[in-house]
């Protein structure tokens, strides 16, 4: 069945747009449940090898997976078989429903007639990376028509399309994520500006009191972007670990500090001298200057230039 350009209009661009939509395809979903007449319409998406019961799914319509924990064993008694159906091929219910077989008798009669389930439409696409999207359509009275599931099967193109697309969009934000977290814990951060020193983006890594440490020009980049100006320069920042994170239980940990020895470490690494560092930690000058001689000692560093090396290089930067 080819959709037509009202079908194009009304399902296809929702079915795209959906990915970046807050619920995800809900536009879509809500005119398919409405063009199909259906009770329940949904996209799932999950692993192979991963239970249904654990993949993500977005709903119009009525959502059974509230009703389901009065039926938690019947549900498990479904026999449909998601991650063997042929992709792009539209499945009916009572495929998977043998009569005169005990746990599907049972589970027609105790759980899909109790919620009104009469009769269901299902498509397996596959995606990358091991993934799966499954679109369902559920009906408590009539059955669903041959031009219903012709539409649900010209869908299952741009249904693969729309899997990419969020495969590829998570790829991204796990990877900006990762980097941002990683940024983070070495206390490091940049903003790109544009050419009138206009915030363009920002490592969003979280710094506490970054400081300004570095601004460059970038070279204009082999790809022009088409929604923003060019990037033009670079400025970094820094947020040098403080004695009140994770960095110090890192260095007792490593070096076997103890918390006052980590923490005056920390106090150097971020810039101060050992006078003001024992100001800071309400230290005599001498107990201080004990202090970074164990210090030295117990990270075999030969100075507060080294140590502080040591720490602004080392991993204990990244707990």
């Amino acid at each position: 069945m080819a959709l037509s350009q009202t079908d194009e209009t009304e399902l296809l661009v929702p079915l795209h747009a959906g990915v970046t939509e807050e619920p995800r395809w809900q536009t879509f979903l809500r005119r398919m449940q409405r063009r199909l007449l259906a009770d329940h319409v949904a996209i799932i998406i999950g692993l192979d090898g991963v239970s249904i019961r654990s993949a993500s799914m977005w709903v119009a319509g009525r959502d059974y997976r509230f009703e389901e924990e009065k039926f938690a064993r019947l549900a498990t008694l479904d026999p449909t078989p998601f991650h063997r159906l042929r992709p792009e091929r539209v499945y009916t219910m009572a495929e998977f429903l043998q009569p005169g077989d005990h746990e599907h008798d049972t589970y027609r009669r105790e759980y899909l007639e109790p919620l009104a389930v009469g009769h269901a439409r299902l498509m397996r696409v596959k995606g990358p990376r091991r993934s799966n999207l499954w679109f369902t359509a559920v009906r408590g009275g009539s059955d669903f028509s041959a031009t219903d599931g012709a539409l649900i099967s010209s869908l299952a193109p741009h249904l693969g399309v729309a899997l990419r697309s969020l495969a590829h969009i998570e790829q991204l934000v796990l990877a900006s994520t990762m980097q941002a977290d990683v940024l983070r814990r070495a206390g490091l951060g940049w903003t790109v500006l544009d050419a009138h020193s206009e915030e363009l983006a920002t490592s969003g890594s979280g710094l506490e009191d970054p400081t300004a440490f570095a601004s460059m020009r970038i070279e204009p980049p082999e790809w022009r972007p088409a929604t923003m100006p060019p990037p033009a320069a670079m400025q970094l920042v820094s947020d040098p670990p403080s004695a009140g994170t994770a960095a110090a239980t890192a260095l007792c940990e490593s070096y076997e500090l103890t918390a006052q020895e980590a923490r005056l470490a920390l106090a150097l690494a971020a810039g101060r001298s050992v006078v003001e560092a024992a100001e800071a930690l309400s230290l005599s000058l001498e107990s201080a200057r004990t202090y970074l001689k164990r210090i030295f000692a117990k990270t075999g560093t030969h100075g507060q230039v080294d140590l502080v090396r040591l720490i602004l290089t080392g991993p204990e930067r990244l707990a």
